[in-house]
C-alpha cells in the first residue's frame, strides 16, 4: 500500500458530508431566486411608470402617456397618448413578464399620466406575488411611484 493515498472510508464521509452540505444549499437558492425574480420584475414596472410619467411630463408627442397591462398575455405596453385605446401605436414599448408572477391592478390594467403635468388620472397600486411573497408599487394622484 502508498502510504498516501484514500481509504474508501474517508472517500465515502467526504461524499456525504458534501451531499448534507448540498441538500442545506438548494432550498436557499430556490428561496433567493424567487425573490431575486419579484424584486426585478417590481423595479422594472417602476421604472417604467417613472419613464411613462416623464414622457407626459415633457408632453412627449404633445399627448400624455401611460402603461397598460394586459395580464392575460404577461406584458405591458408603455404608449403615447391620453389612452391606450387612442394611442400613437408606433411609440409603443412592450415588455414582458416571468408567467410564474401574478400581478393585480383593482383599479383597471390602465395607467395614465397627464400631458405638463405627470399627475396620475387616478391613484392606483399594483400588485406583486411570486411564492407567497408580495411587492406592491403605489402610484397617487400627483404621479409620483413608490414600492413597499
Amino acid at each position: 500500500m502508498r502510504p498516501y493515498a484514500f481509504t474508501l472510508i474517508e472517500l465515502l464521509i467526504v461524499v456525504s458530508i458534501i451531499a448534507i452540505l448540498g441538500t442545506m444549499v438548494v432550498p436557499s437558492f430556490s428561496k433567493f431566486q424567487s425573490s431575486s425574480l419579484l424584486s426585478e420584475t417590481t423595479a422594472q414596472i417602476e421604472q417604467s411608470l417613472r419613464l411613462a410619467r416623464g414622457k407626459a411630463l415633457a408632453g412627449f408627442n404633445d399627448v400624455g402617456s401611460g402603461i397598460y397591462f394586459d395580464i392575460a398575455n404577461n406584458k405591458y405596453i408603455i404608449y403615447s397618448g391620453n389612452s391606450y385605446n387612442s394611442r400613437l401605436i408606433s411609440y409603443d414599448l412592450e415588455f414582458n413578464w416571468d408567467e410564474s408572477l401574478e400581478i393585480n391592478i383593482p383599479n383597471g390594467p390602465e395607467i395614465i399620466f397627464l400631458k405638463g403635468s405627470g399627475y396620475a388620472s387616478s391613484t392606483s397600486y399594483i400588485q406583486l406575488k411570486h411564492n407567497n411573497q408580495i411587492k406592491t408599487i403605489t402610484i397617487n394622484s400627483y404621479g409620483f411611484v413608490d414600492v413597499e
